[in-house]
C-alpha cells in the first residue's frame, strides 16, 4: 500500500515536470515567434524604404539621362540651323556684342594682368562657349517642360560650372585664376566706382586710378556679404564707415558723386534715411534733395 503510494506520488511529480517543461517550451516558442514575426515586419518596412529609394534614385537618374539627350537634340538641331546665312549673320552679332561687353566687364583685369592679346580672345571664347551652354541646358529644359529650378538642372549647371572653372584655371594659371576670382567678387562695387569718375570727370577734381582702387577695396570690405565670402554689392555696405573712409582721400566734390552713385545703386527708404543722417543734404544730388 505505502509502495502504491509512493509511485502515484513519483508518477505525479514526473507528470508535474513534464507538464511544466513543456509549458515553459510553448512559451519560449510564442516568445520567439513573436520576436521573428516583429523582425519580419521590421524587414519588409525597411524592403519597403529601400525600394522606394531605389525608384527615387532611378527615376532621377531616367530624367537626367533624358534631359541630356534632349539637350544633345537641342545642339544637332542647332549645328544643323547654322547653315542659313541669316542664322550665321545672328550668330556674328552676337558674338561682337559678346567680346564688346567682356572687354568692357574685364579689361581692368587684362591690362592689370598684362594678357596679350590671343589670351584675351581664348578666355573670351572660353567664357562665352560656357554661357552658350549654360543657355542650353536652360533652353533643353524647357522644351522638355522641365522646370528652370529642376535638381537635374541645377546639377547639370553645377557640371557645366564646376568644368569651366577649371578651363579657366588651366589658361590663365592658378594665380591669376584666384586674381580673377576676387576680381569678380568686387566688379559690382568697381562699376559703381565706374560711376563715381564718370560723374567727376570733367570737374577740377577727376577720380585717378589709384583713388578708384582704394574706393573699390574700402566699397569691398564694408559691404556684408563680401565679408561673408560673397560678392561686393553697394546696397549692403557699411554707409558710414565707407564715407568716413572715403573722406580721407577724396575731394568734396568726390565724395558728392560717391553718394550720388550710392543713391542711385539703390533709392530705397532705407539708403536715403541713412544717407540723410550723414550728411546736412547739401552735397545731396538735387533729386534726393528735392524730396
Amino acid at each position: 500500500m505505502r509502495t502504491n503510494r509512493h509511485a502515484i506520488i513519483a508518477a505525479a511529480v514526473l507528470l508535474a515536470a513534464i507538464f511544466g517543461l513543456v509549458f515553459h517550451q510553448i512559451q519560449t516558442a510564442r516568445v520567439t515567434r513573436a520576436a521573428l514575426e516583429g523582425a519580419a515586419r521590421k524587414q519588409a518596412i525597411l524592403n519597403a524604404e529601400l525600394r522606394k529609394r531605389r525608384i527615387s534614385i532611378g527615376q532621377m537618374e531616367l530624367e537626367k539621362t533624358r534631359l541630356i539627350n534632349a539637350l544633345e537634340a537641342a545642339k544637332a538641331a542647332l549645328s544643323r540651323s547654322s547653315g542659313d546665312a541669316e542664322v550665321r549673320a545672328q550668330q556674328e552679332v552676337r558674338l561682337k556684342n559678346l567680346h564688346a561687353w567682356l572687354e568692357l566687364r574685364n579689361g581692368s583685369f587684362y591690362r592689370k594682368l598684362g594678357l596679350a592679346p590671343d589670351q584675351v580672345d581664348k578666355f573670351e571664347r572660353l567664357s562665352i562657349a560656357h554661357w552658350m551652354r549654360m543657355q542650353d541646358i536652360v533652353e533643353g529644359a524647357r522644351d522638355q517642360g522641365v522646370s528652370g529650378s529642376d535638381s537635374v538642372v541645377g546639377l547639370l549647371q553645377g557640371q557645366e560650372n564646376a568644368q569651366f572653372e577649371k578651363e579657366e584655371a588651366s589658361l590663365l594659371g592658378e594665380e591669376a585664376y584666384q586674381q580673377l576670382r576676387e576680381y569678380d567678387r568686387t566688379l559690382e562695387a568697381r562699376t559703381l566706382v565706374s560711376g563715381v569718375a564718370g560723374n567727376v570727370y570733367y570737374t577740377s577734381s577727376p577720380l585717378t586710378a589709384e583713388q578708384g582702387d582704394q574706393l573699390a577695396q574700402i566699397l569691398a570690405k564694408n559691404s556684408a556679404s563680401y565679408q561673408q565670402g560673397g560678392d561686393a554689392g553697394p546696397n549692403d555696405i557699411n554707409l558710414a564707415t565707407t564715407l568716413s573712409q572715403a573722406a580721407e582721400f577724396l575731394s568734396p566734390t568726390q565724395i558728392a558723386a560717391l553718394k550720388n552713385s550710392l543713391w542711385a545703386s539703390d533709392g530705397s527708404a532705407k539708403l536715403w534715411t541713412a544717407l540723410k543722417s550723414l550728411t546736412d543734404g547739401a552735397a545731396l544730388p538735387t533729386q534726393v534733395a528735392g524730396k
